[in-house]
């Protein structure tokens, strides 16, 4: 029993001591609220410390309940128990929120670890203050350390205030680039309608290392969904450096900034597009990177064009820092308290549709095109006059719900992740959309299905009209067709007639205009195809050829751009752009109807059939050819919707005599 005690008493102050730091600092912790660069030192130690007091508080709290389990002071005895269970759940709830960190769903357990640790402390004090009462004794206060608590407290002070003295963050150089030129004015990031908070050039590092948001036990998934997505690819898609590099060759490395805003901010605000600098730069390879995205503090204007308001985020203590050990202590603290993590990387507009406008809408001025100002691309536009905005008295058949650019493009997902809510979701960082080219080349084969997948989803509908007598009322509008039985159907054809087909394409559910986006290289089209009873084709619109191109007398959804000089831009080469001489597209709840003209020829056996789909192609065959330099590669084409129908043929009177 008395080596019992012995021991117990050996053990005591390698418990009480700490235990007295870590009830302190936690409280501290608690009812501080700025992260401060000391506040984040007295998490480590908090954290570092807590792990080296685990073995001597076990040790001492199990030999203590075991002295304890006979005594006869009751009131003693049970306040004990309260603190051992109280100081048991501290540690245990301690070692998960170190190893898991705070989330958004287990707000639960950094609660329990604050009241646990709490009562701990609490019962603690009275537990003791009990004893020495009952005692009467009170010189056993000495026994408790209270002058050693006080010198390890002063010297943990110490410490704390020594590394935030030493502590040296990172020196960013954000400087203009000696020679950097200002080709359009003072404005070094124009014809780009990105700006910084500073209003000058950066330092890439403030930007990049997005792997970094990647690592085990934070934003793992998310860091892989987005690491599939077009936005990582922004700045190294062949097709966009194709058109960029061209760009350089007619127009000079300064002009590319005009695209830098959305495809390569982090070369755009950190000086490297300039004269003397490639195509690929330091952090090239993550396009739209997360913290770009994520420190994004203002809409600057809703004309688009990169119109955002880049600020350097707020850090925490090693976070920039190379190295196992400066990430492991950084990751700590994040992990520990992300509330300026939270604060400096999410913002309430991330959520609408304004966020997107600012990339996913366009213009272009004469300071670029030599011209004068015109519209481009035009997303959120479209959207906005929309039903699906829910911000206009628009209507159509459609009972679908409002829309939003995340709703679409930023499904919710299961995950694991530290921001998912209650209900285990969290936005999609994919950001599927139609761009089937880049999964495709690039073989990452999930990425690729997922898009093929949503692309089929059936958003477009398209109906072969039955060939009749005579044609119900046709126009731009959606028009049902029980209005079309109305009409008297023709019960057959006659060889030799002439057959009008009428295709009708209706966007049913895509928030914008289909297709929408760079339609100048993108292409979409109707195919037709009509055989008889033994398969001999009768009529084909929409074919494609050996060589890739699709029928050019087909029903295209696309758009034609020419230059001043009235020749096709065909390298999206939009700083020749001047206008366009054909543009087809669907709004939102609109239909268009095609047309189709054939003749049934004699030789038809039996019945023909009608097939029609909606295909979708990125990019078209010639932008392919030239942005790859081989003709070679056949992209992928996806068939959005079908219909198909079957039309007796008989000969008539006349040809039946013969």
């Amino acid at each position: 029993m008395n080596k019992k005690t012995s021991f117990d008493s050996w053990v005591f102050p390698f418990f009480f001591v700490p235990f007295i730091y870590e009830s302190i600092s936690g409280l501290y912790l608690y009812l501080s609220s700025s992260i401060t660069i000391p506040r984040q030192f007295t998490t480590l130690s908090h954290i570092l410390l807590g792990f080296l007091f685990l073995v001597p508080c076990l040790v001492h709290q199990t030999i203590h309940f075991i002295r304890a389990w006979n005594s006869s002071r009751r009131l003693s005895k049970n306040m004990g128990y309260i603190g051992f269970s109280a100081i048991i759940i501290s540690l245990i709830t301690g070692v998960w929120w170190t190893l898991v960190g705070t989330r958004a769903d287990n707000y639960w357990l950094t609660q329990t670890h604050l009241v646990a640790s709490l009562v701990a402390f609490l019962v603690s004090l009275l537990h003791i203050g009990t004893f020495i009462y009952n005692k009467r004794e009170w010189r056993l206060v000495r026994t408790f350390y209270p002058g050693t608590n006080l010198i390890f407290g002063l010297c943990m002070t110490g410490v704390i205030f020594i590394m935030t003295s030493n502590y040296k963050p990172v020196e960013y150089i954000n400087a203009t680039p000696a020679g950097y030129d200002f080709k359009y004015g003072d404005n070094p990031f124009y014809p780009s309608e990105t700006m910084t908070s500073t209003g000058g050039i950066l330092d890439a590092r403030t930007m990049g290392s997005s792997k970094s948001c990647g690592v085990s036990g934070c934003h793992q998934e998310i860091y892989e969904q987005w690491y599939s997505s077009a936005h990582r690819w922004s700045s190294t898609d062949v097709f966009y450096k194709a058109a960029e590099n061209y760009m350089r060759e007619t127009e000079g490395v300064t002009a590319t900034r005009y695209c830098g805003g959305c495809h390569d901010p982090i070369a755009l605000l950190s000086g490297d597009m300039n004269p003397g600098k490639g195509l690929d730069t330091p952090y090239s390879e993550e396009g739209s990177s997360c913290i770009v995205c994520h420190s994004t503090t203002a809409i600057r204007h809703l004309r688009g064009s990169g119109s955002f308001l880049f600020t350097p985020p707020e850090r925490y203590i090693y976070e920039d820092k190379e190295g196992r050990i400066p990430v492991l202590l950084s990751n700590l603290v994040i992990k520990s308290d992300p509330s300026l993590h939270k604060k400096t990387f999410t913002k309430d507009f991330y959520k609408n549709p304004e966020y997107c406008a600012v990339c996913h809408k366009q213009f272009i001025t004469k300071d670029t095109n030599h011209w004068g100002w015109m519209k481009l691309q035009d997303q959120y536009g479209t959207w906005l006059a929309s039903r699906f905005s829910g911000r206009n008295s628009k209507g159509f058949f459609s009972d679908r719900d409002v829309k939003t650019c995340n709703s679409c493009h930023m499904p919710l997902v299961n995950s694991d992740d530290p921001s998912a809510g209650d209900d285990g979701m969290v936005r999609s960082h994919r950001f599927i959309a139609a761009n089937t080219a880049i999964p495709w080349l690039d073989g990452d084969k999930v990425q690729f299905e997922k898009t093929v997948e949503w692309m089929k989803r059936r958003e477009i509908f398209l109906d072969i009209y039955e060939p009749r007598v005579k044609n119900g009322v046709r126009g731009e509008k959606y028009v049902s067709q029980d209005i079309y039985h109305a009409a008297e159907i023709a019960p057959y054809v006659y060889m030799g007639d002439t057959l009008e087909l009428q295709v009708a394409s209706t966007n049913v559910g895509v928030g914008h205009h289909f297709p929408d986006g760079p339609i100048d290289i993108y292409e979409s089209w109707i195919e037709v195809k009509v055989t008889d009873s033994q398969g001999k084709v009768v009529f084909w619109s929409g074919n494609i050829a050996e060589d890739g191109n699709v029928d050019e007398d087909a029903h295209f959804f696309r758009a034609l751009a020419v230059d001043r000089y009235g020749k096709l831009v065909d390298k999206h080469n939009l700083w020749d752009m001047v206008g366009s001489v054909y543009s087809k597209t669907i709004a939102p709840g609109e239909t268009d109807i095609a047309t189709f003209e054939f003749d049934i020829p004699y030789w038809v056996k039996g019945d023909i059939t009608v097939m029609a789909r909606l295909r979708y192609r990125r990019f078209n065959q010639w932008y392919t050819n030239w942005a790859l330099g081989r003709t070679d590669i056949r992209l992928p084409v996806i068939d959005m919707a079908r219909d198909t129908m079957t039309i007796p043929v008989k000969k008539k009177r006349e040809q039946e005599r013969f």
